[in-house]
């Protein structure tokens, strides 16, 4: 998504400088602890820089696993963001493609998943005063009502065309803009990417 999002913005008339700090399967209690090599990296750019926006994301599976340690992990975080003054957002994902086999312990099926991870995501949110991303209700839109694949091969990540639909689903929210009117397609087939901008 990160490779998207900047083309979508600049289309739609805004300007942004975009940074991560990321590491697959990492949670965000170890992203706020500073004894970590990520949490010491996050540290550091949350020090040194002032951000407008700060977007965080669980492990995701965790939210419904593990909920005390995503809340404790948002809390942690939360406050790190509030100090650098930046405006927080959480990034709540989607449910696994059915057929992969960490489904049945996070819900049992693909919309049971989102619905559980939207609850938790939602609930802290409102605890810590962030904003939440809902990138998983569009991604459950799309793949419950058209043919268009928004999963990679390993049935958890997003496809290209996920990945573009996750890219839109920030533009919009993050921007307050409904997307329908923007061209950009990614290469990909203009009238399923006109579906991701609907949803």
């Amino acid at each position: 998504p990160t490779a998207y999002f900047a083309p979508i913005c600049e289309e739609g008339g805004y300007k942004v400088n975009v940074t991560s700090i990321t590491n697959g399967g990492h949670y965000l209690s170890e992203f706020a602890d500073p004894n970590d090599t990520y949490g010491a990296k996050v540290k550091t750019a949350l020090t040194k820089n002032k951000y407008d926006i700060v977007i965080i994301q669980e492990q995701s599976g965790c939210a419904i696993k593990d909920p005390a340690r995503f809340y404790g992990g948002v809390r942690d975080l939360a406050a790190m963001i509030k100090a650098n003054g930046a405006e927080l957002y959480l990034y709540s994902t989607w449910g696994y493609k059915a057929g992969y086999s960490k489904l049945s312990s996070c819900g049992g099926t693909t919309a049971a998943m989102e619905m559980k991870l939207r609850a938790a995501y939602t609930a802290i949110a409102e605890e810590v005063g962030a904003k939440v991303v809902y990138a998983g209700v569009a991604m459950l839109d799309i793949y419950k009502n058209t043919s268009i694949n928004v999963y990679a091969s390993d049935l958890f990540h997003p496809s290209a065309s996920g990945s573009l639909l996750v890219a839109y689903t920030f533009y919009a929210t993050l921007f307050g803009e409904d997307p329908r009117a923007l061209t950009y397609t990614a290469g990909l087939n203009a009238s399923n990417v006109a579906k991701l901008r609907k949803a």
